[in-house]
């Protein structure tokens, strides 16, 4: 997924409880700090780690992509490139599921 959609879908869907992170699986903080300073994200990146990775199943190959509900649960994961038409229907789909605050 290309981190500019990435940022679109967020500004798109944010006001309705979208929440875009990105988590770096480098395997050093100076790299994901490295990639923050020449790539401009439009939502936070953290450092993540292979206990963190094992939270979600185990991390076997990227990019990887995980939806996951406000209640914590997986509610889809792409392993590779996403069409991103699919990815945007799955966001949408997920969201009207969401009750309003």
């Amino acid at each position: 997924i290309a981190v500019p959609h990435l940022g679109r879908l967020q500004k798109q869907y944010g006001r309705q409880g979208l929440r875009v992170v990105g988590i770096s699986m480098d395997d050093s903080p100076e790299t994901t700090k490295e990639t923050l300073r020449k790539i401009h994200f439009q939502y936070p990146v953290v450092q993540g780690d292979a206990k963190f990775g094992n939270l979600y199943g185990g991390v076997l190959g990227l990019p990887l992509q995980f939806l996951v509900g406000t209640d914590g649960k997986i509610l889809a994961v792409w392993s590779g490139e996403v069409p991103l038409g699919r990815l945007d229907k799955e966001i949408a789909a997920a969201l009207k599921k969401v009750k309003p605050r």
